[in-house]
């Protein structure tokens, strides 16, 4: 898969014969930036939209059979042995509150089959809409899966582009899950436009700023932060644009102090869902690249100094690589004609069997 970040093509290769699950090998594959800026050009809308998007279909497919033949030679596995490939591929529009509501994924799931010999099961979130639900977050189903306990209450939190948490009760029919708002999107995309960097290394120039309080409330009051759930959203809503709508009220903000207020906005936004939803939390576990940021970690955890805080790493699964699990499990949901959905998390009518299936 690809996440709202487009930091690269985590592919994992994951056995279930063993329980909860064997992780074998992963690898990153880093998007080639022709490709890259395609895919971000398709997600706003522009002209000649069409011809650009059945282009761009076909080069994630063929980027994410290079990173499946870079995994099998990783490993020496010959494609027979592979059951499927569960192919989130890479979400260009998602509009959730629409009438009819969508949400697009790109890459081809055929031509990934014919280029790796190996079945593919895509298409994962539109089965979830058509029955009236949003088609994300679907991680939550596989971390209840993964983590729930009957004696703990726990939340799972994946910050990347975007960031979503799940809520595991105690009590197994009172899960919950959702997107809390921006992960690193914000965060990636201001240090782009400031310094010309990809990322935020760490949280280390945020850091060097001093977080606005007028800005950090102004963002707050988003009409999306008030919303109930089940809510999701992406960088259609949270992008650059939005942003400097906001900052054009404090022309004079120095570009650190504006790192540093979004990076607040993020922590904030994820604490208030976490008490509003799950006020006795007694873990959090985190995943994503967002665990990576030494800054927000530390203000988070001074949201909350008495809840333990762990990267899923430490629980026994590879923070960087669980929401390409994830998929891969749906796949296998899929494969065993299970459901792979909760409509308590998605608002879909009823479970449901996700994804379609693209013969080699």
């Amino acid at each position: 898969m690809s996440g709202t970040s487009m930091d690269g093509i985590d592919a994992v290769l994951v056995d279930f014969n063993q329980h909860p699950v064997n992780l074998i090998a992963d690898v990153c594959h880093p998007w080639k930036e022709t490709t890259a800026q395609k895919l971000r050009l398709l997600f706003s809308p522009k002209d000649n939209e069409i011809e650009r998007l059945g282009e761009a279909d076909g080069l994630v497919a063929m980027a994410f059979a290079e990173a499946v033949d870079l995994l099998l030679k990783k490993t020496n596995i010959p494609a027979s042995r592979i059951t499927a490939i569960g192919s989130h591929g890479q979400t260009i529009r998602h509009h959730p509150n629409r009438n009819p509501a969508f949400s697009l994924q790109i890459g081809d799931p055929n031509r990934l089959a014919s280029l790796t010999n190996i079945p593919v099961i895509a298409d994962f979130r539109r089965k979830d809409i058509a029955l009236g639900g949003q088609g994300a977050p679907l991680v939550p189903a596989f971390h209840a899966w993964l983590f729930h306990q009957k004696t703990l209450n726990q939340a799972v939190l994946n910050i990347g582009g975007i960031a979503n948490l799940t809520l595991l009760s105690k009590n197994k029919e009172q899960i919950k899950g959702f997107d809390t708002g921006p992960g690193n999107r914000l965060l990636d995309d201001w240090i782009a436009y400031s310094l010309n960097k990809k990322y935020d290394d760490q949280g280390a120039w945020a850091k060097t700023g001093h977080v606005y309080l007028p800005l950090l409330d102004l963002m707050l009051n988003d009409p999306y932060f008030k919303q109930k759930i089940p809510k999701s959203t992406g960088f259609e809503y949270f992008n650059l644009t939005w942003l400097q709508q906001k900052i054009a009220q404090f022309p004079t903000l120095k570009a650190e102090d504006i790192q540093a207020t979004l990076s607040l906005l993020t922590v904030k936004t994820i604490a208030n869902d976490l008490i509003q939803y799950l006020p006795d939390c007694g873990k959090l576990l985190v995943c994503g690249g967002g665990y990576r940021n030494q800054n927000m970690m530390q203000q988070l955890q001074k949201e909350f100094p008495n809840i333990l805080i762990e990267n899923t790493t430490q629980a026994g699964l590879d923070a960087d690589m669980l929401e390409a699990v994830a998929f891969a499990w749906l796949a296998r949901q899929y494969i065993k004609k299970q459901t792979g959905n909760i409509p308590a998390v998605t608002g879909a009518s009823r479970a449901a069997i996700l994804g379609i299936y693209c013969p080699p």
